[in-house]
């Protein structure tokens, strides 16, 4: 039997691609009797949280177990200024209680996908091919901009002389990145996630919180990769990454 996976998904004013994100889910190719999802939706100016109610609704019966977790702040910030330099430690903060709220909710799932409602398209097999890597944290490359493709994250990254470098940097280009399983110290975005280690490790809340949280698993002795020949799309709209 195939093993059991939880796809955690935080959720921030996503209402206007929810459908497709949806869509893409169950175009993936693992059976939906062995995956649960579970969404965490954190104070949204637009209607996510209903949307996500709904769909629950409409799809909760096809997979193990749908869960849509409400987090209550009354910090906010635009979506549109997210990257800017002085709402990044608020943004840590309430990304880290998100995913931390998602983690608490993992039962008896052997696996953990993280995937950020703003991946717009994955392969099919993406849970397969990452799973057959039989490593404790592994993702794809994460990319945005088909025109002219980069790599959407820095977080995507290697330790160099005490200061992490996005791989793309690091290998000279993202054509340089090795078509492979690379070892890293950091990943974000669309990783897959020994369900184990989030019994011991929690995302921190001071820095970037999926690569603090990868620092610690590797502190434990947990490994991180990233595979070079799988490939994800972050969503674009007016010509940004968001």
């Amino acid at each position: 039997m195939l093993p059991y996976i939880a796809v955690a998904v935080p959720v921030k004013d996503a209402s206007m691609y929810l459908d497709e994100f949806m869509e893409m889910i169950l175009s993936m190719d693992y059976p939906h009797d062995r995956m649960s999802l579970v969404f965490c939706e954190g104070n949204s100016a637009d209607n996510s949280y209903g949307i996500l109610m709904e769909l629950k609704h409409r799809f909760g019966s096809r997979f193990r177990r749908f869960e849509v977790l409400k987090q209550r702040t009354r910090d906010y910030y635009s979506p549109f200024q997210r990257h800017l330099p002085f709402n990044q430690r608020r943004r840590y903060r309430l990304i880290a209680e998100a995913r931390n709220m998602i983690a608490s909710r993992i039962e008896d799932e052997d696996y953990v996908l993280w995937i950020d409602a703003d991946i717009e398209e994955v392969p099919g097999t993406l849970v397969k091919d990452l799973m057959s890597n039989s490593v404790d944290i592994v993702a794809p490359l994460v990319l945005w901009d088909r025109m002219n493709p980069k790599l959407y994250t820095l977080g995507h990254s290697v330790m160099v002389n005490g200061s992490l470098i996005d791989i793309a940097a690091y290998y000279g280009g993202l054509n340089g990145i090795p078509q492979e399983l690379i070892p890293v110290d950091g990943v974000e975005g669309c990783f897959l996630v020994r369900a184990e280690i989030h019994r011991r490790v929690s995302f921190p809340d001071n820095i970037a919180e999926c690569v603090g949280f990868c620092l610690k698993a590797k502190e434990l002795g947990y490994k991180v990769y990233v595979d070079g020949r799988l490939r994800v799309w972050h969503r674009v709209i007016d010509g940004m990454k968001i």
